[in-house]
């Protein structure tokens, strides 16, 4: 990964943790305008572009490009981004309440992160905690509030520390915060929420 490039999608990624997606859509759009960009380049700025759109509230639009990165980072044999798409597109069929689709999707991303080589690397937990998270969910989904607290509490843990200013660290306290009402621990899930809104950047989210 050439120097230019790797430093542009740091500043992509930093953009996002912003919440400044207007600004990450432009330096998304001209990466992709750069020549000779390595499959991995290439495939992180689709999995940006992706990202990007799904918090635009652009579902149609990531949908589409989902699809792209997923049969591209098969094709080229780079299973992380595989499971990047698939993580996205849980999320949209959560917000549409598809969940017969979503459980679909929940299983195939599942299988697929099991079928890859455990490693250290940031970027594998990275993963592994957006596992976490799904499963949170699956939990929510069926009713299992304890598993779903569970999850939810490790993938907070390792977003902490993996990427400590990702929103899926607030993500995380939000769908606690909402576990614990539920539950009927309001004080837990004031707590959750207090925090959630102390890591809002203002006037984004």
């Amino acid at each position: 990964m050439s120097n230019s490039v790797s430093e542009k999608l740091a500043l992509v990624k930093n953009l996002i943790n912003e919440f400044k997606l207007e600004d990450a859509l432009q330096l998304v759009k001209d990466i992709e305008q750069k020549n000779n960009l390595t499959s991995e380049e290439m495939l992180r700025n689709q999995a940006f572009k992706v990202r990007i759109h799904y918090y635009l509230g652009q579902y149609e639009r990531a949908l589409n490009f989902i699809e792209e990165l997923y049969q591209k980072s098969q094709e080229m044999k780079l299973p992380l981004f595989s499971l990047d798409a698939l993580f996205i597109k849980e999320w949209i069929l959560r917000f549409q309440v598809r969940f017969e689709n979503w459980h679909e999707i929940f299983k195939q991303h599942e299988e697929l992160f099991n079928s890859i080589p455990r490693d250290e690397s940031l970027e594998y937990q990275e993963r592994e905690a957006c596992l976490w998270m799904m499963k949170a969910h699956r939990g929510d989904i069926n009713g299992n509030l304890d598993l779903a607290l569970k999850y939810s509490g490790r993938s907070l843990s390792w977003f902490e520390r993996v990427d400590p200013l990702s929103p899926y660290v607030i993500t995380n306290l939000i769908m606690m915060a909402s576990i614990y009402q539920q539950k009927g621990e309001l004080n837990l899930a004031l707590e959750y929420n207090e925090k959630a809104l102390s890591l809002i950047p203002e006037g984004d989210y």
